[in-house]
């Protein structure tokens, strides 16, 4: 089976290694065990990463930075780039400024 390379956006460090962890458990679980989770904490870097590289999944952040509407245009870039390039994409969000309707918008977008 083919490795999968998955691209993990998250700046907050607290979450940084949970995620890594439960996206290595979720691939083990489907029989993927080689599996490569790349973290990038920024969305400069993200942005370069997925522009330059092939990606089998996207798992982003929404809100980079901090959690006001101009933060979370970062997160919707990198999954509208990830639409372009035909990359799945998850959006996740622990900030409670992000709201159902926020959720709504970027899932019509892509």
């Amino acid at each position: 089976m083919d490795e999968l390379k998955v691209i993990l956006v998250e700046d907050n460090k607290n979450w940084q290694h949970i995620l890594q962890e439960k996206l290595r458990q979720a691939f083990k679980q489907i029989g993927h065990s080689q599996d490569r989770v790349y973290l990038v904490d920024n969305f400069a870097d993200a942005y370069n990463q997925l522009s330059q590289n092939h990606w089998d999944l996207l798992v982003t952040d929404v809100a980079l930075g901090d959690s006001t509407e101009e933060s979370m245009r970062f997160g919707i870039q990198l999954i509208e780039l990830a639409r372009d390039r035909q990359i799945p994409a998850i959006a996740i969000s622990g900030s409670i400024k992000v709201t159902t309707q926020d959720v709504r918008n970027i899932l019509v977008q892509y």
